[in-house]
């Protein structure tokens, strides 16, 4: 690749305006840059945290002007290799060619020349780090660029590992995990900023159910907030709702890894092998990711080839984050994965396998507990959504225990969630039982909420459903459910008879 300076300069983007959230982590880094000695700092995560700009506001704080008068930022998803990387090492210090010399001898030579401190700032250096074969050459080009006395590093990278190398100590910024998303006070305050929206104006309890739909990933934050310029609240709610990651892009601009979600993650994904990228759309398909997953990941893909290895490959690009033991997505990840990329048939009949077994933990006289309660997202979702051969008779009987039970973990919004998908993809393949079902089991959601009246019309509707495809079962289930609520209303009414100043509220 042939660089010119005009590709440097467009691809530096400002230090933000407005950056909430991150005095902590700004202070960390000054801290560490104006240590005595040579101290070279990596900041990690996933696409879309913020990695750029932290970088640019540490490096523009006073403290770090005064040691380093000498500052350069270089782009590096558009330096691809060890050469590209020299090259723009060269333009970005403003060196012209020299006859006789190669590129490397002009910018070694003025490196070892240098008498002041001059501080670098390697963004998105995964693109040469992970460059087909180039990470031997790259590795050693920035193994000798740290032997300079006066050359200070510091390197944003997707992922939780940074360039490794015994000879160079890399100061990770924040935890080991990576950069965190913003609290969500935080994310309400750049909201705002961003929006220009009054505060008086906005539920707060609305704007935090959209912020943390999105995870608070500061760059979902930032073009939602923009979009909010000229789009109500709700509406936002609605597009998110209908649309996820496809409206978190700039306007009228070049998709780029500042101005796009879907981009951003895209870049990550393109770091990936094929058998990654499925066990990825595996990974999304499951609400609640992989709980203990140093134990469960084998048991689940047990037919998949040292799976952990593909997990390590997830995390070393942050597309899968690891909390609590368990491995977990950021929303907008999630929403983009599943968008983009089916879950292959084989990995979801190894789920399905699994869930399966767990339900023999399920008894009819007792309550799921310990870690099955990790599980509760992913198991609604795979008995409102299954696909398999096996046993739909036991399958079912089962299923409609774990429907009691869900009472216990207070998971009735996601639960319904999953079964309107569900309900949508079984009519779409004409599989009228399963999506009938799929309305009963709606209705029985909002039963054991103890919303009688919109139950008796949901689980009316489901029964009509039945009727027209004459699935005996299917009526009885609605219709020991619909007997249920009235005597659950006829106990209600005899409370009040007999106690007319208290109010009571029965779940099925």
């Amino acid at each position: 690749m042939r660089l010119f300076n005009s590709d440097i300069h467009f691809a530096t983007p400002p230090v933000p305006g407005i950056f909430t959230g991150r005095d902590d982590l700004v202070n960390e880094g000054v801290e560490v840059l104006c240590r005595e000695g040579r101290k070279h700092l990596a900041i990690l995560g996933p696409g879309g945290i913020g990695k750029t700009s932290l970088a640019l506001v540490i490096s523009d704080k006073q403290e770090v002007q005064a040691k380093f008068q000498n500052r350069y930022f270089l782009p590096c998803d558009i330096l691809q290799d060890q050469n590209d990387l020299v090259q723009g090492f060269i333009q970005a210090l403003g060196l012209e060619a020299q006859e006789r010399k190669s590129q490397h001898k002009v910018l070694f030579d003025h490196l070892n020349a240098l008498q002041v401190p001059a501080l670098f700032i390697l963004d998105n250096f995964e693109t040469p780090w992970n460059y087909k074969d180039a990470r031997a050459h790259v590795s050693n080009f920035i193994k000798k660029l740290v032997r300079f006395n006066h050359v200070t590093l510091i390197v944003t990278m997707r992922g939780i590992k940074g360039p490794g190398h015994p000879d160079i100590k890399w100061n990770k910024l924040g935890a080991e995990a990576g950069i965190p998303t913003l609290p969500i006070e935080a994310a309400r305050e750049a909201f705002y900023l961003i929006s220009g929206k009054s505060r008086a104006g906005i539920p707060e309890e609305r704007l935090d159910h959209l912020l943390k739909e999105l995870d608070c990933v500061p760059l979902a934050i930032r073009l939602v907030a923009q979009l909010a310029e000229t789009i109500d609240l709700e509406n936002l709610i609605r597009m998110w709702d209908k649309s996820k990651t496809e409206i978190l892009s700039e306007p009228d601009t070049e998709p780029g890894k500042l101005t796009s979600v879907e981009y951003s993650i895209e870049l990550s994904v393109k770091l990936l092998q094929t058998d990654t990228k499925d066990l990825l759309a595996a990974l999304a398909y499951l609400p609640n990711g992989i709980p203990n997953w140093n134990i469960t990941t084998s048991q689940m893909f047990s037919k998949v080839q040292k799976p952990e290895i593909q997990i390590y490959q997830l995390l070393a690009c942050s597309l899968v984050l690891e909390t609590n033991q368990s491995l977990m997505m950021l929303a907008p990840v999630r929403e983009y994965i599943l968008a983009r990329y089916n879950i292959s048939d084989f990995l979801r009949n190894q789920i399905e396998i699994f869930y399966v077994g767990i339900t023999e933990l399920i008894s009819s006289d007792s309550k799921p507990g310990g870690d099955l309660e990790l599980h509760t997202l992913n198991l609604f979702k795979t008995f409102s959504q299954y696909q398999g051969q096996g046993d739909k008779k036991r399958l079912h009987s089962v299923f409609k225990h774990w429907e009691i039970n869900i009472t216990v973990f207070d998971q009735y919004s996601n639960a319904a969630k999953f079964l309107t998908e569900a309900r949508v993809k079984f009519q779409n393949i004409n599989n009228e039982y399963e999506a009938a079902n799929c309305l009963r089991q709606m209705g029985d959601i909002h039963r054991m909420q103890s919303r009688y009246n919109e139950a008796i019309a949901i689980l009316a509707e489901a029964k009509s459903r039945f009727e027209q495809i004459r699935s005996e079962e299917g009526i009885a289930d609605c219709l020991w459910s619909l007997g249920d609520i009235y005597r659950c209303k006829a106990n209600i009414m005899r409370q009040q008879r007999h106690c007319p100043k208290q109010e009571f509220c029965f779940r099925a």
